[in-house]
């Protein structure tokens, strides 16, 4: 049957309907109010992960310029050594070659003597570098 115009004044829902209509809709969106609860909890894991992740990546590369920056430290340490060895070495070499010393023995005795020097305030020695001499006091 068609009906082309129908009006319906009043209608009357029963209370016992209207009630569970009511709990329907007031579950529905206590559901939708959890699933935002439990969604917004992830949320908070994930942030907190991601963010304890890019504090470990930063440690981490600290960690590592700080090693880089000892090991850089140590190699130019000895390094150094090395420069300050050779130079000695050399320095003396030419000490011995100026005043002619030739003997292992002279040469330890002359080392021992340029040690001594620093430490012991009354020892006194002298190199004529111009006659090929050595005394010391």
């Amino acid at each position: 049957m068609d009906v082309r115009h129908f009006n319906l004044l009043s209608v009357s829902i029963p209370t016992e309907v209207f009630e569970r209509y009511l709990r329907t809709t007031i579950l529905e969106i206590e559901m939708e109010k959890e699933f935002f609860l439990q969604d917004h909890a992830i949320m908070q894991k994930e942030t907190q992960l991601l963010t304890q992740r890019y504090l470990n990546d930063a440690n981490e590369t600290i960690s590592k310029g700080t090693y880089e920056a000892y090991k850089i430290g140590k190699v130019a340490e000895a390094e150094k050594e090395k420069t300050v060895q050779t130079s000695y070495v050399a320095a003396l070499k030419g000490f011995f070659t100026t005043l002619k010393v030739a003997r292992p023995e002279y040469k330890s005795s002359l080392m021992m003597i340029r040690a001594l020097e620093d430490s012991v305030a009354n020892l006194y020695a002298g190199y004529g570098y111009n006659q090929s001499t050595l005394f010391a006091q």
